[in-house]
């Protein structure tokens, strides 16, 4: 059996720090496989917002502003969007920004691992939400984790 901490050594998973300030300490992991990392790597520098939220900033700004407030453990409800967190089938959760989604579990309480992302508008237009779900199933099934693999829960439950 392995831990979150074998994966990361192993680099089959990444921790996102979140860019604290000095004086801010993590409350929360967020972690993500190698292709989430890729993908925001590879992607975030060149996307806009859709423009559909006014004012809304950069995706890259967006994540960045989600992974922070993420890690530094604030409340999911101080974002400006009614549904921040959203729970799907089979404890696969879904965090949003105006423009991206990010799709993964809760393995532990305060502990995110992310196994998806891409924006918003091709997981509409495309119908990617049911597939993000299915491969976030699939991969935390291939890992050999210390049991429970999921925390299960409402929002109190998994933060």
């Amino acid at each position: 059996m392995a831990t979150i901490e074998d994966l990361v050594k192993e680099k089959i998973l990444i921790r996102i720090g979140g860019n604290l300030l000095r004086h801010e300490m993590p409350q929360r992991a967020m972690l993500a496989t190698a292709e989430v990392v890729d993908w925001i790597k590879g992607n975030l520098d060149d996307l806009q917002s859709d423009g559909y939220v006014e004012g809304a900033s950069t995706p890259k700004m967006q994540a960045a502003a989600l992974f922070r407030s993420f890690v530094r453990g604030d409340n999911p409800v101080a974002f400006k969007l009614p549904r921040v967190m959203v729970p799907r089938e089979e404890w696969v959760w879904e965090f949003r920004t105006d423009d991206l989604r990010f799709f993964g579990w809760f393995y532990r309480k305060g502990c995110f691992v992310i196994t998806g992302v891409n924006t918003k508008e091709n997981c509409r237009d495309r119908g990617l939400y049911h597939g993000y779900q299915t491969e976030c199933i699939r991969w935390r099934g291939s890992v050999d984790l210390d049991p429970p693999v999921v925390t299960e829960g409402e929002h109190i439950d998994v933060l």
